[in-house]
């Protein structure tokens, strides 16, 4: 059965829920991606249970497992010249980059969307952050409780006298990613009618 995003190639270069999430969206919309995890450490979510028996294991994470279901994988160590060159290889072979990396380490890296283009015109990159990479704020890292706490949100719900409550079930990480893959789909649309990619 054919489906919306067959033949688009994605990588994923992100961490934790928001970015998983998005490429997740994707990949059950038929995309083909490919999660890059560093070697030693993999992506942090694979810390996250539940875990069968209670048993903390990287590798039966039931998180992970959710959030990386169909996707192929590489692991690379992009702050080193090998893996940031055979990232930069891939990029070539790819339609879509999700990114949730801090302006930081973006800029450490040398992995802005100008790089990343430079020989993929075409290609979309969709950036997951709290706080943008083009407002006052860019170098502002954050989390999802940081984005609960910035929308408002948290005023309105718990003890207006104590600190500010999570929203239940990681309610701001799953909007993150709805949002970047929603940004990722309107500008691979866009790229049909004029053949060019987007950050």
């Amino acid at each position: 059965m054919a489906c919306a995003l067959d033949g688009i190639r994605v990588l994923d270069v992100t961490q934790v829920m928001a970015g998983p999430f998005a490429s997740m969206v994707l990949c059950d919309m038929g995309a083909d991606v490919i999660k890059v995890e560093h070697p030693k450490s993999g992506d942090t979510i694979r810390t996250h249970g539940p875990f069968p028996g209670d048993i903390p294991d990287k590798e039966k994470s039931g998180l992970h497992l959710f959030l990386n279901t169909n996707k192929r994988s590489i692991t690379l160590n992009t702050s080193e010249r090998e893996g940031r060159d055979i990232l930069l290889k891939l990029i070539t072979q790819v339609d879509l980059v999700i990114s949730n990396m801090t302006l930081a380490r973006t800029e450490r890296e040398g992995l802005d969307y100008e790089t990343l283009s430079r020989d993929n015109s075409s290609l979309v990159l969709s950036s997951i952050t709290v706080f943008g990479y083009d407002t006052p704020y860019r170098h502002w890292e954050g989390s999802a409780l940081t984005a609960t706490a910035a929308s408002g949100i948290s005023k309105r719900i718990g003890d207006p006298n104590k600190q500010p409550l999570w929203i239940p079930y990681c309610a701001a990480d799953f909007q993150g990613g709805i949002h970047g893959a929603i940004s990722a789909l309107l500008a691979l649309r866009m790229r049909k009618k004029t053949g060019l990619g987007q950050h």
